[in-house]
Parts: C-alpha cells; structure tokens; sequence
C-alpha cells in the first residue's frame, strides 16, 4: 500500500499572509509592517505550541493595540485561510481509491481550530500532524518520523508534496519521496505518475 502526505497551506487550502496581516490591522493600532515583524519573532513559539492562541492574543493586544475580543480577533487572523475545493476534492478522490493519506503542516494552534471547523474531509486522512500540537516544525526529521509512525507505512512508500523546497529536502532525507508543489497541473500528474510506476514495479508486492 503506498501514501500520499500533504502540506496544508498553499496545497490543500488557500493561503494569504497578506489578507492576514490586513486583518489584524483592522483591528490593531499597529500597521501590516509592524504586526509582521512581531509575527517573526513569535514564529517558532506559535509554530510549536509554545504560544497558546490565548497567549498569543493577548500579546498582540498588550504589543501591538489589538482588539481584547476573541470574535473579532479569531475571523481577522484567519482571513488569509481559505478552502481550495479542488484540492480537496482530489485528496478525496485519491481516499476513496484506497490511497492512505496524511498530513504535516506548519501551523498554530488559531489556525489549527480554522481548518477542524471547515475541512470536513480531515476525516478521511490517516495521519493529522500540526506542528502546534507535534512541539515541531519542518524540516525537523523528528516531524518526518512522527508521520511515518502514525502512517504505519515505510517512508519509501509515501510521497510527501510541499510547496516550500527545503521542506520537500527535510522529508527526503527522512526517506519520503518528495515533491516541490508548484500548482495542481504539475503536482496532481505527478502523484499518478508515482503511485502507477511504484504499483508497476516488479518488487512493488515483495515491499509490502
């Protein structure tokens, strides 16, 4: 049996850090240049899970004169988040073929509450692996194995799609078959290709 993990952002969903930016001005007495620039330095921490969302809130609030009101913090941080039905619709058709699917995304705890509350299709994927909740991020090997483990599958067996190269690098040195994603009419031939050459190879029943 052979598996397909996925990035999030800009694969299998919409992503706008601008809109973002833009939203949490709307709501702060900080412009998009400075919410960036703290945004930076608190990356790793709200990547790990190091900065809790109400943490992180409270933060922009005491930093950067955001609003105190959850309801109108939560919709401006996650206006960048959109979904992209095709995408999704493709990582479904491949569950319903059989394919065993998994996910490895960079995000925060915020965004992470975003994406239960709209993708549905979470359901139908093996492997759900934030880096929120993990304590790590990409290209960390450690994220890479965490997968492989809940995948239950051998790393030579499953093709990991990214859209950041030095990702795509991490997840190869950890043994996935990587690819750069670049847009849908590269990214979804290219995952046929693999999952037909690997079902085509002599040895492909010898590896399971």
């Amino acid at each position: 049996m052979r598996a397909v993990i996925f990035d999030m952002g800009r694969v299998l969903i919409h992503w706008d850090a601008d809109a973002t930016l833009a939203g949490l001005a709307e709501i702060s007495s900080a412009d998009p240049a400075e919410l960036l620039h703290l945004l930076g330095q608190v990356r790793h921490a709200l990547g790990t899970g190091a900065l809790p969302a109400a943490a992180f809130h409270h933060l922009l609030v005491e930093q950067a004169g955001s609003s105190a009101d959850w309801d109108l913090f939560y919709p401006a941080f996650c206006r960048g988040l959109g979904r992209d039905d095709a995408a999704l619709g493709y990582a479904v058709q491949l569950a319903q073929r059989g394919v065993p699917l998994g996910i490895i995304s960079n995000t925060n705890s915020t965004h992470v509450q975003w994406l239960h509350a709209h993708l549905p299709e979470l359901a139908l994927f093996r492997s759900v692996v934030w880096s929120s909740t993990a304590g790590l991020l990409k290209p960390d090997r450690a994220i890479y194995e965490l997968a492989i483990q809940q995948m239950a599958l051998p790393p030579a067996q499953m093709m990991f799609i990214d859209d950041l190269a030095e990702n795509v690098a991490g997840a190869s040195a950890a043994g996935l078959a990587g690819f750069l994603h670049r847009n849908w009419d590269e990214t979804g031939p290219a995952i046929e290709k693999w999952l037909s050459d690997i079902a085509e190879a002599p040895d492909a029943s010898s590896a399971l």
